[in-house]
């Protein structure tokens, strides 16, 4: 169905998720989080931004925060997505070292898909078939560090690919993406997916 400014949003395994078409692989995306409202971003230059979606979610947990790469469709092969930069509450991983920063941690770390080195000055994940919410193929490298405690931060990545994949925010076991473009209508997405996370 429609929501009120004419975008799809769809409701399915415990997930709402609001679409919009944008053709560019190269990306920059961004959340923004104001008290217990998170809004997701996209933007095809860095500069100029364009609202996703946003959603009021309680912080009860401890939040990570991070990015991640997987691919929901069996058949679509593995995809290598490159990430040029994390940013959130004054930090930036620009990638360019060879030893991932200590502040990171992965979730279902699959080694042989991720590296820092194969393009240098990117984070480079490939994507293996998994998808979130899942019960029976979570997504592996899910890469997370701790969030700002503060009630408000913005946290922002560039990323060049064609696949799903983009920023996550963690709540034990929910997250919020904000990914894309992908597929054959090149859909960003700002997705809440609920249960089957972690």
């Amino acid at each position: 169905r429609l929501n009120a400014t004419g975008q799809k949003v769809a409701f399915r395994c415990g997930t709402s998720e609001t679409l919009v078409a944008q053709s560019a692989t190269t990306i920059w995306l961004r959340i923004v989080k104001t008290g217990s409202t998170y809004e997701g971003f996209y933007s095809t230059d860095g500069a100029a931004w364009v609202s996703i979606a946003s959603y009021a979610y309680a912080d009860a947990q401890t939040v990570k925060i991070g990015i991640a790469a997987f691919n929901g469709d069996i058949v679509a092969g593995e995809i290598e997505a490159k990430f040029e930069y994390f940013s959130c509450g004054g930090v930036t991983d620009a990638f360019t070292s060879e030893v991932l920063d200590t502040a990171w941690s992965w979730i279902r770390e699959a080694p042989t898909h991720w590296s820092l080195t194969s393009s240098p000055g990117y984070m480079t994940i490939t994507t293996q078939y998994g998808d979130l919410p899942s019960s029976t193929a979570p997504a592996n490298n899910l890469l997370i560090r701790n969030a700002p405690s503060s009630i408000a931060f913005v946290a922002a990545t560039k990323k060049i690919t064609d696949s799903a994949s983009g920023l996550a925010i963690f709540k034990t076991n929910d997250a919020i993406l904000c990914t894309g473009p992908v597929g054959a209508n090149n859909i960003v997405a700002l997705t809440v997916a609920t249960g089957n996370v972690a």
